[in-house]
């Protein structure tokens, strides 16, 4: 690997998919040749899935202009989910490679991007609920 390039931190984006899967693995390896840190963050790629997947009363909530309870709702199935699975696959890949007793330290690094997700959320609500 050219010496010039190093990473410190790759930002890995997964919405639970096999592909998203493989891109964690390569980030993995990548931060490995590195020293690099690993930051997973959740995403969705269709938005019309994500209005089809929130409650009634949260798309009309959305529709109205307001969408508080629609952001709250996203948030909220998107946690749910991110916290089930990336345990998990945190807990498979330390054991995988090795790490030994680095979960809770690679636990603390997703903290930021969970953060930047609310911070989107939040920018769709608004952006949403201005277009009155």
């Amino acid at each position: 690997m050219n010496d010039s390039i190093r990473y410190n931190r790759i930002l890995v984006a997964t919405d639970f998919s096999s592909s998203a899967e493989a891109a964690l693995r390569q980030a993995i390896w990548l931060a490995r040749l590195n020293g690099a840190k690993i930051v997973v963050a959740h995403s969705s790629p269709d938005f019309k899935t994500v209005v089809h997947r929130a409650s009634y009363k949260a798309r009309m909530d959305l529709l109205e202009g307001e969408g508080k309870l629609f952001e709250r709702e996203v948030r909220q199935q998107s946690d749910t989910k991110f916290n089930m699975v990336a345990i998990l696959n945190i807990v498979a890949v330390c054991s995988v490679l090795g790490l030994g007793n680095r979960e809770g330290e690679i636990l603390k690094q997703t903290v930021e991007p969970m953060l930047l997700y609310g911070v989107i959320a939040a920018l769709m609500s608004l952006a949403f609920s201005g277009s009155n």
